[in-house]
């Protein structure tokens, strides 16, 4: 994994300083679209998966992307990877979970948190096809869990193709994310977000298979708790629901993991709040890298330095320009997170841990940690021009406006968030 790269400098667009607007200005706003050559893989237990490809020259390294809770090769941050890949040339595959890619699959069961099972059987098809291929995964959110309970369950024996793996906002922690996005403002936008296609889909699958689940219970399920404890336990084996977020949530593989892995995340994300994420010093392993701090992985991540991106409140309360704060140095079309703890870093709230790359590290990997860690923002949404500049560290009116605008109040956004949702009808937020 690439060592010694920068934090960019980053300014975030006065208007989207809210966690919440962020989450929400991607799947809405973000444009582009590539088409992908579609597979159909029949699966060893009479099922089947679908993989979207970009082809690419021959040779060319391999990037699977796995997609998040009712996401798919649609979803806006799996085309922003795809674009990615495509601009260095490279490979890239991306795994539609069972029922998620547009076609309801054909078994009495979904998939999951938890659910590797479809991850490895993939991985090996694509290694046996083509035996020198170098392969790199990326996984945001539950696609994240996925793969790092994959890699920490193949432990040692993961399959030696894999040069690295990049986890995106991933919830660590199943339990403390559903307590997160059962309650408040969550509940009523994230949560019944993603119930509304999850429980469309238990009715579509109740005509093939009447009973399989009790599917009165489940359609007026308005929570995860709910959900989870009438749906997913039951079909994925697990005695209840707190049972399956205990199982099924990769914090407690990460010690097992024998890749190079770099995790981004962002330590005011709406869904996976920051008690959620691990804690790397006490895991003492060499092969993980983490970049946190606010909207690291948010979709507005621009790529280029001037780029005004929206982001939450850093984690001392100041903001670029206010006060006597120096401003980062620009680091033109530098895109990684993983860099070096210091005191701009920290003055910027990113909270860097990078623990020395093992000398078993395979080479190769850091290429495909920077081009994941980059996809996360095509999108540029203003100019540095765009709002005031502060006139220094005096109280001059303009220092004052960007202060007033600032310190607005949350409610000021969250109030229209569910407006906002129901005007656009339903889209996946991972």
């Amino acid at each position: 994994m690439r060592q010694g790269a920068r934090v960019p400098r980053f300014r975030p667009a006065w208007w989207c300083r809210n966690a919440h607007l962020q989450t929400i200005w991607g799947p809405l706003c973000r444009p582009g679209w590539t088409a992908l050559r579609r597979e159909r893989l029949d699966t060893p237990d009479g099922d089947f998966v679908d993989l979207d490809w970009l082809d690419g020259p021959a040779g060319s390294p391999v990037v699977l992307v796995l997609h998040g809770l009712e996401g798919s090769s649609s979803s806006h941050y799996v085309q922003g990877l795809v674009r990615e890949c495509q601009a260095r040339a490279w490979r890239a595959v991306a795994l539609n979970f069972r029922s998620c890619s547009g076609e309801l699959n054909r078994l009495p069961r979904f998939y999951h948190s938890g659910e590797t099972r479809d991850l490895d059987w993939v991985v090996q098809q694509v290694v046996a096809r083509e035996p020198g291929v170098r392969l790199g995964a990326v996984g945001v959110s539950l696609g994240g869990n996925v793969l790092l309970k994959w890699l920490g369950e193949r432990g040692e024996e993961a399959p030696t193709a894999l040069r690295g793996g990049v986890g995106i906002s991933v919830p660590f922690d199943l339990a403390a994310c559903a307590r997160a996005l059962d309650r408040g403002l969550r509940r009523r936008v994230y949560t019944a977000n993603f119930l509304w296609s999850m429980r469309r889909k238990v009715r579509a699958k109740s005509r093939l298979y009447p009973g399989f689940v009790d599917v009165d219970t489940a359609w007026r399920a308005r929570t995860f708790a709910e959900y989870d404890r009438v749906v997913t336990a039951p079909l994925g084996g697990f005695a209840d629901a707190a049972d399956y977020w205990r199982r099924a949530s990769a914090g407690p593989y990460l010690a097992r993991v024998r890749r190079p892995l770099l995790l981004i995340s962002s330590l005011d994300d709406p869904i996976v709040p920051a008690t959620a994420l691990p804690d790397l010093p006490a895991l003492g392993s060499n092969w993980v890298t983490a970049a946190r701090g606010p909207a690291v992985a948010a979709a507005l991540l621009g790529g280029a330095s001037g780029d005004r991106v929206p982001r939450g409140r850093p984690l001392n309360g100041r903001r670029p320009g206010y006060g006597r704060a120096p401003a980062p140095p620009a680091h033109s079309g530098a895109r990684h997170f993983a860099s070096r703890t210091s005191r701009t870093a920290r003055l910027y709230g990113i909270e860097t841990i990078r623990p020395a790359v093992p000398d078993a590290a395979p080479t190769g990997e850091s290429s495909v940690a920077s081009g994941a860690a980059g996809a996360s923002g095509s999108r540029r949404i203003g100019t540095p021009s765009s709002a005031p500049r502060s006139t220094g560290s005096g109280g001059g009116r303009g220092q004052k406006d960007r202060i007033r605008r600032s310190t607005r109040s949350s409610w000021d956004w969250n109030g229209s968030l569910q407006r906002i949702v129901s005007r656009s009808g339903s889209f996946s937020f991972r």
